[in-house]
């Protein structure tokens, strides 16, 4: 009750987004994937995730879910700080979750994970130029229409091949006094406390 499953890179409210990316779970399938690949008994992996109370569970869940088709996960949760120098400088993970603030744009979440020139690429290293020319058009257009067109085909090639995988996006909720006028809670799942006044 506290989020809802997500499919793609954009928010299913964003206008960016396409109801035919979503997942259902298939044990079996998944199953004959593996041993197509040549695991038909599985195998193992460490998956990293920090321990705060929302990636924490995740972690968990994710663990539990991947032991139905034969992963074992060994799960490490560390410190946020541990954890962020662990991943984000070191880059010493196989499998790693990572919580984000939301996003209003597009751009914000595909070109900083994925195109070459992003803040975070370093960690993902994804390679596929049809995806990075169609980012690049899509953050040199102006309108929605022209726009839409180029990440609807990116974000479906990520969704085929699932360098990133989301998983949820998070509701938050926030409780103000009477007497406080003008905070804003954002899109981007943060605050904008420049206006606030107090009436008493």
């Amino acid at each position: 009750k506290n989020g809802k499953p997500m499919y793609a890179l954009v928010d299913p409210l964003s206008p960016y987004y396409d109801e035919k990316w979503t997942t259902q779970q298939r044990i079996d399938e998944a199953k004959k994937l593996l041993a197509d690949a040549g695991f038909p008994d599985g195998f193992t992996t460490t998956v990293v995730t920090p321990n705060t109370p929302v990636e924490g569970p995740v972690g968990e869940i994710l663990q539990s879910q991947l032991a139905a088709i034969g992963i074992n996960v060994k799960l490490e949760k560390p410190d946020v700080a541990t954890y962020l120098d662990q991943v984000f400088t070191r880059n010493d993970f196989e499998v790693m979750i990572c919580g984000t603030t939301g996003f209003g744009d597009p751009d914000d979440p595909s070109y900083t994970f994925l195109h070459p020139d992003g803040s975070n690429y370093k960690n993902f290293k994804y390679q596929n130029q049809e995806v990075w020319d169609l980012l690049e058009k899509g953050r040199s257009n102006y309108t929605e229409e022209d726009r839409k067109q180029y990440y609807s085909e990116a974000f479906q090639i990520v969704y085929d091949e699932a360098p990133i995988i989301p998983i949820m996006n998070e509701t938050r909720y926030s409780v103000i006094h009477n007497d406080i006028k003008g905070f804003v809670a954002r899109q981007n799942l943060t605050y904008d406390f420049s206006h606030i006044t107090f009436t008493d």
